[in-house]
């Protein structure tokens, strides 16, 4: 979801999307810790666990905003 879309869905729309993108990151982070340490899926986990925390961030920060709880 994009930061404009996160500041005109609904509330119930941002906790969904809040919620899916900590389960993926958790899930993500789970995966990497099996993996050998310099391999090239271990790079690409990160690479996607950098783009997961940048949508919970934008999503924690369009709630500031709206002044909406995500929990």
């Amino acid at each position: 979801m994009k930061w404009t879309e996160m500041l005109s869905c609904s509330e119930s729309a941002l906790r969904e999307h809040y919620r899916a993108m900590r389960e993926l990151a958790f899930n993500n982070g789970r995966m990497a810790q099996h993996c050998r340490p310099k391999s090239r899926t271990n790079r690409k986990l990160a690479s996607q666990m950098g783009f997961l925390m940048r949508q919970v961030s934008m999503c924690e920060n369009a709630a500031d905003r709206r002044g909406v709880r995500l929990s």
